[in-house]
């Protein structure tokens, strides 16, 4: 009886004890400065706006206390609003042409509210506008002349009859560059290419010009330009020489090394001669010779060729 006695003490006792955990928690909650979250920014997406379009809202939002951040949105079709659209996808609304979406996100981190932030995007009016721009090829080189391959909407039927370009180079206007294409004179490597399009239709029209995301201008790997042609010198008996050379479209600084079945006596140095002493060899075995160039960034290119130790003076060579 005792004990069971002393368990209904204990129960009722962890309960207050329990409760007043909570209550001073929430009273330490109070005391603790809360600092509203905040929008960092808002799109309404896509990019171009047709009647028909299915429209969402993207958002960023951070709080500098890490607390969870909701978000409620208000969305306005020339500043009236929808009462019916309160989240960040309101799909395909009643729009035409000319009209101006609005969407405004406010942030709430449970205890405070933000800043509302704003953004708004009109359906453009019966004039050509640009809807895709993609730079070929994929992944450019120096070696590579750029092409913009452009898709345009055109709403009232007027055919396109002048496309108006503007190559940039890490964000800056390349002047003269015009062109549907971009030569590679105009850029290195790791230059950031982006092209911004604009169309003009049979009237005259201008349109709604695009630009695209910029694409990085990626490593060229070497090229070896010489063969292996080997020539006795003169002044010391059964040394054979052969010096590589190859070049880099980026101008990046070579190495170059040997590697397979490689027999004594055969060395590189870092101009890329290569010295054989063909008394050290076997003279009934063939080797296997590989040369290796590195551009140190990921660009690699090889050369090989079959040595077989001369049985005479004459130098017996085969390459493949």
């Amino acid at each position: 009886m005792k004990r069971y006695i002393l368990l209904l003490l204990i129960i009722p006792f962890l309960i207050i004890s329990c409760g007043k955990k909570d209550k001073e928690k929430k009273e330490i909650a109070k005391r603790i400065p809360n600092h509203p979250p905040s929008v960092v920014w808002v799109r309404i997406k896509p990019n171009v706006l047709y009647p028909s379009s299915d429209i969402k809202a993207e958002v960023k939002a951070q709080d500098p206390d890490g607390d969870k951040v909701s978000l409620s949105y208000r969305w306005f079709i020339n500043n009236e609003l929808l009462n019916d659209k309160k989240d960040n996808h309101p799909g395909i609304l009643p729009l035409n042409e000319g009209d101006v979406i609005k969407v405004v996100v406010t942030p709430f981190d449970g205890r405070k509210k933000g800043k509302p932030i704003a953004a708004t995007k009109s359906v453009p009016k019966r004039t050509p506008v640009v809807t895709s721009i993609i730079i070929t090829p994929k992944n450019p080189t120096v070696k590579n002349r750029l092409i913009a391959k452009v898709a345009v909407a055109i709403f009232d039927g007027k055919k396109i009859t002048t496309y108006h370009y503007q190559w940039y180079k890490n964000d800056e206007p390349i002047p003269g560059a015009d062109k549907v294409y971009l030569d590679p004179l105009y850029f290195k490597k790791g230059d950031k290419i982006s092209v911004e399009v604009t169309p003009e239709n049979e009237d005259g029209v201008m349109g709604i010009s695009g630009k695209t995301k910029p694409v990085t201008i990626q490593n060229s790997p070497p090229v070896i330009t010489s063969k292996p042609k080997f020539i006795e010198s003169k002044n010391e008996e059964g040394i054979y020489l052969y010096q590589v050379k190859a070049k880099d479209p980026d101008n990046d600084k070579l190495m170059i090394s040997l590697k397979g079945d490689l027999p004594k006596g055969i060395s590189i140095d870092k101009n890329g001669l290569i010295k054989w002493d063909t008394k050290k060899s076997d003279p009934k075995k063939k080797y296997k010779i590989i040369i290796r160039v590195d551009d140190g960034d990921g660009g690699i290119c090889e050369q090989s060729f079959s040595l077989v130790p001369p049985k005479v003076k004459k130098f017996i060579k085969k390459s493949f």
